[in-house]
């Protein structure tokens, strides 16, 4: 599978193209699994979309994850030590204290 760059204006039916042939993928070939990777804001509309596009309505090889649940994904997967992961508040800390031995 080769990288493609899909182009046009908002509602030109790119995002409608795309889920039409994940599923129709999905349909061909129900033993493998696919991943749709989106932005966190995105995963339930896409979930929905999928569904819809969907002739049975439903979509149990294809997984929706957004990057962190991509990240927690492969952990689980690789049986790595689940860490705690920083979240907003705790990079900003981070980036304070860094910020704040480069100042002194």
């Amino acid at each position: 599978m080769s990288l493609q760059f899909i182009f046009g204006p908002s509602g030109s039916g790119k995002s409608y193209g795309l889920y039409r042939e994940i599923v129709e993928e999905a349909v061909r070939y129900p033993q493998q699994n696919y991943i749709v990777l989106v932005p966190e804001q995105f995963t339930m509309q896409t979930q929905k979309d999928l569904v819809t596009a969907h002739p049975r309505r439903g979509i149990m090889n294809i997984d929706v994850l957004s990057f962190g649940r991509l990240a927690y994904r492969v952990f689980e997967e690789i049986g790595g030590e689940m860490l705690p992961v920083l979240d907003d508040v705790g990079k900003n800390l981070v980036l304070r204290k860094i910020a704040g031995d480069l100042w002194e």
